[in-house]
């Protein structure tokens, strides 16, 4: 694998690059287990080979995401935060799965809503109960945001783009599936105007779709938080004291620790869990 400063890297490789970034910071900075760092850089890895067909290594890779100018603010932005990464296992049962195929049966087709649309509506809500985490530091001023906006992150042609959802949190799941259907089409087709896509108060990751079941996402400055998303999988789960069938996905929250602590970010993802668990709480939230 040649090395320059024009190396092309598709959308999916640069997002495993800026995570394997914030996993360089994080083992320097020993916020990790050496296993649990390990775990997450061979997912990354595997990723960036099944979307460049080259095999590579951990080193290769950050001098490609360092001379790759569309991600350098990424990755020199990340020395100056000091980041804490905190992970949570949630079970993806039934009953969402039942709300969701409930929704879906009556809604039209651009109201279609998908599993990241929910997850959207639960952060907005438990951003409510959590404004610290909806804050932004700019400069050495902590902006308070009276509104919650959830930018999604989205893998486009030359980089990555995140535009908002204004008000997550007063939106219903049908409207947040039509205004995200709409943003990630027109983002990927050029179409987003800079009010779309500068600003917001808050970032979710997703790279489900990708099968990584773990990453971690870097911070988009001056948010204090952004929330990293893993593939939904099968697994068995005890229930009442049975096995059954369940699916669970991986939550990691990365978070400025200047603005928040790490206790503050568990119970951020600990009310993040209880509204996935209980989706009537996001159909009604």
């Amino acid at each position: 694998m040649t090395l320059n400063r024009n190396h092309f890297i598709a959308a999916p490789q640069r997002e495993a690059l800026v995570s394997l970034t914030a996993l360089c910071y994080i083992e320097e900075h020993q916020l990790l287990t050496r296993q649990q760092l390990e775990d997450a850089k061979k997912s990354l890895q595997a990723l960036f080979l099944r979307t460049s067909g080259e095999e590579t290594t951990l080193r290769q890779l950050i001098e490609v995401l360092k001379s790759t100018r569309n991600i350098h603010r990424s990755f020199t932005s990340i020395a100056g935060i000091i980041t804490g990464v905190t992970r949570c296992v949630t079970t993806v049962g039934e009953r969402i799965a039942a709300l969701r195929e409930q929704i879906n049966a009556q809604a039209p087709d651009d109201g279609k809503v998908s599993f990241n649309d929910l997850i959207l509506k639960a952060a907005a809500l438990a951003l409510r109960e959590f404004p610290n985490l909806n804050a932004s530091l700019e400069g050495e001023q902590l902006v308070d945001h009276p509104n919650i906006d959830v930018n999604v992150a989205v893998a486009i042609e030359g980089g990555l783009i995140a535009p908002f959802v204004p008000d997550a949190d007063q939106k219903g799941l049908i409207a947040i599936a039509r205004m995200t259907k709409d943003l990630v089409g027109r983002a990927r087709n050029g179409g987003l105007t800079p009010d779309e896509y500068q600003g917001g108060t808050f970032t979710i990751s997703n790279l489900g779709m990708f099968d990584v079941e773990e990453f971690i996402a870097i911070i988009n400055p001056p948010q204090a938080a952004i929330l990293a998303v893993g593939s939904i999988k099968d697994v068995p789960v005890v229930e009442d004291g049975e096995i059954t069938p369940g699916k669970r996905m991986n939550l990691t929250l990365s978070a400025d620790h200047r603005v928040t602590d790490g206790a503050e970010v568990a119970r951020f993802l600990q009310a993040v869990k209880r509204y996935l668990e209980k989706p009537l709480t996001i159909a009604f939230g």
